[in-house]
């Protein structure tokens, strides 16, 4: 990723040295007659800036190295130092009138900051230049309003292109309005192998995860295409544009597992915790490292979502792994199955949030109440909630969930996941009704939107 540089105004500080003025208090004056007058001192002055011309205030850098020449102007003598950040920070005179800085390769891919600092013979002519690598905008932790789960790199050749992410990103009418603001991107199996436990086949090893990842960047399809789908869009929506935001599953290190590869030339056993948490802590470094070679102009990095829906783990266990997400300043997210063993104890595992499964489209034999009960445990353990559809179950069982949330005011109070996107492009082009509850779903979270994005004060609530 190139690295970038931000450059504001001019800082310049000088003092200025103010000769007083008036009479000498000598009592044999003339009176009448003007006193000399005093010669008024230079100002002491120091700026600084690139060698063509521009004023230097700030670097925000991305993890990479850097090195530049500044210029600087003084009348007093100077000279410069990067403090405690000397380590990583490098910057020396090498003229009368020029320094050099240099930033050293974060190969950590820590969120980092120093100050350069000019110092002069004059106590109060100081310049202090704030020096900071980080993501910059395409990776950052941030609240999402409605998160639509993206199920992709299934070994049926399911993927989405553009195309696709233009059905899901805004509305379909004459002014098109924005719709999702965060994609979850997900896949429970691939190439035989299973992403978590319970699913009857082999666990995938550490080439599947890099494998997966790859195909979530690759340009024609996943995210790439979601970047270009709404950077298309922003011209015809206009108004103040705010970037999509991705959030990436970790596969379940699965218990036992012995084959599943090396970190620093250590075989990884399972079996024990933490083989299992530094698998976790591999996979976010790759996941942050591979998106951040892209320069994604509409889109960014805000999460990391935990795939197993239950809390069969123990609290320290996750809760290093979520320290370790957000030194990395992203945010954990978690979606149980109702009933989850934990689930509402998801603040001690460490996850920032989490939304809660009601599982009623999918059975026939669940009473309505299922989704009061679900709505009433989800407040109450301050959770969001997940809307689920599926055109192979009754269509009205679909809509129940509108219906219920509405009825309740969760439309106006959760964040809410969304399971089903197929069923939502079916609908989108269905028969009549299919078609009108599209034109509700779409009208309702186009007016989620609009509240979470204008509401400053509260970016996290309606």
């Amino acid at each position: 990723m190139i690295p970038k540089q931000i450059i504001a105004r001019s800082m310049m500080f000088a003092c200025v040295l103010l000769s007083a003025c008036g009479h000498s208090g000598e009592e044999n004056s003339q009176p009448g007659k003007p006193e000399p007058e005093k010669p008024v001192e230079e100002e002491n002055y120091l700026t600084v800036t690139t060698r063509n011309g521009a004023p230097v205030e700030s670097y925000e850098q991305s993890f990479a190295a850097f090195a530049q020449t500044l210029v600087v102007r003084s009348n007093v003598k100077w000279e410069v130092s990067a403090g405690n950040a000397a380590a990583w920070l490098h910057v020396e005179a090498t003229s009368a009138a020029t320094a050099e800085v240099a930033i050293e390769v974060n190969t950590g891919r820590e969120v980092r900051s120093g100050t350069i600092v000019f110092t002069t013979t004059d106590p109060k002519v100081r310049v202090e230049i704030p020096v900071r690598q980080n993501f910059g905008e395409t990776i950052g932790r941030a609240p999402i309003r409605d998160l639509m789960l993206i199920y992709d790199g299934y070994d049926d050749g399911r993927a989405f292109d553009d195309k696709r992410f233009a059905k899901y990103a805004a509305s379909d009418d004459d002014a098109p309005q924005w719709l999702f603001d965060g994609y979850l991107f997900l896949t429970a199996h691939r190439g035989g192998k299973s992403f978590s436990g319970g699913l009857n086949r082999p666990a995938s090893n550490k080439q599947d995860w890099e494998a997966i990842v790859d195909f979530y960047l690759e340009d024609t399809h996943s995210i790439p295409a979601l970047d270009r789908a709404v950077g298309a869009l922003r011209d015809q929506i206009g108004g103040t544009f705010h970037r999509r935001k991705v959030v990436i599953f970790m596969p379940e290190p699965q218990e036992g597992q012995t084959d599943w590869g090396e970190i620093d030339g250590k075989a990884m056993d399972f079996s024990n915790y933490p083989d299992r948490i530094a698998a976790c802590k591999w996979y976010v470094d790759m996941v942050v490292e591979k998106f951040a070679q892209h320069d994604f102009r509409n889109i960014q990095l805000a999460g990391i979502y935990w795939f197993p829906e239950h809390g069969g783990f123990i609290s320290t266990y996750m809760k290093q792994v979520a320290e370790y997400i957000h030194s990395k300043n992203l945010d954990y997210r978690w979606i149980p199955y109702y009933g989850a063993f934990g689930h509402a104890d998801w603040k001690k595992y460490g996850f920032d949030y989490a939304y809660y499964q009601p599982n009623y489209c999918f059975s026939t034999t669940i009473p309505r109440q299922r989704l009061y009960d679900a709505c009433a445990e989800a407040l109450s353990a301050d959770m969001g909630l997940e809307v689920e559809f599926d055109s192979n179950y009754a269509f009205e069982r679909n809509v129940a969930y509108i219906d219920v949330y509405e009825e309740l005011g969760i439309l106006e109070k959760s964040n809410l996941a969304y399971y089903g996107g197929t069923s939502f492009e079916y609908w989108k082009n269905g028969i009549t009704e299919e078609r009108a509850f599209y034109e509700r779903l779409a009208k309702i979270i186009a007016e989620r939107q609009k509240k979470f994005t204008t509401n400053k004060k509260t970016p996290d609530t309606l």
